[in-house]
């Protein structure tokens, strides 16, 4: 579906109120942008999956973020040592309070108050929508970086993408919910969410059958004349 087919099925078939297409599009276009973001920090989808090197200077564990992070970067998946571009082996995966808890046990049993011995793993963590590492190489070190990334908002009437084409009710009836609460007044807006839910778990389970080659149910084609 187009950005103008989402709008149109949304208003006509789920709202019930078509009258929103000449009165109120830009209700309809937050609303079904909306949507799109929400199915995006629900789940992570295989249209997501993005990846990027990164620059780890001497001596910091703070890698050097790139521009297009802080726009669309949602999440890291893994962190791997390079060489020549190539994925060589995996970084260790962490949290910031589990190096800070480790580095503290560090201190108090070695007595080192920075962590720069290679008779530790390196690991991994986020920081501000930024990839640190525990060790600060002793050089300039490329890492690579799988991440989700958000998908642009729709903007054109002619715009679609993964989402609109094979999530496209799951995506609507998460647009549903937002208008129904932030838009105006429906008493239908608990129904619209149950409804997105559901929506959203078998969207999740087929996109995990995707990513892992399984046999997958095809998107249902539109209905004509029927919605919440």
């Amino acid at each position: 579906m187009t950005f103008t087919q989402l709008k149109t099925y949304l208003a006509t078939y789920i709202l019930r109120r078509p009258e929103l297409l000449a009165s109120d599009d830009l209700l309809l276009n937050v609303a079904v942008n909306a949507g799109h973001k929400q199915i995006q920090l629900d789940g992570d989808f295989r249209c997501m999956e993005q990846h990027a090197t990164l620059v780890m200077p001497a001596g910091s564990v703070e890698a050097v973020k790139p521009s297009l992070f802080a726009m669309e970067y949602k999440r890291a998946r893994s962190v791997w040592n390079t060489s020549a571009g190539v994925r060589t082996s995996p970084i260790i995966a962490s949290t910031e309070t589990e190096v800070v808890n480790l580095k503290s046990v560090i201190k108090q049993t070695r007595g080192l108050d920075s962590v720069t011995t290679q008779e530790y793993f390196q690991r991994w963590f986020e920081r501000e929508l930024g990839i640190c590492l525990m060790i600060p190489p002793a050089v300039s070190t490329t890492v690579l970086v799988d991440y989700y990334a958000f998908l642009p908002e729709y903007v054109l009437d002619s715009d679609t993408d993964y989402f609109s084409q094979n999530y496209w009710l799951c995506l609507l009836y998460g647009a549903a919910a937002q208008a129904s609460v932030a838009g105006f007044e429906d008493a239908r807006a608990g129904v619209f969410s149950k409804v997105y839910e559901q929506l959203l778990g078998d969207a999740v389970k087929t996109d995990t059958q995707y990513k892992s080659g399984g046999i997958v149910k095809t998107s249902p084609a539109a209905p004509h004349g029927t919605g919440g």
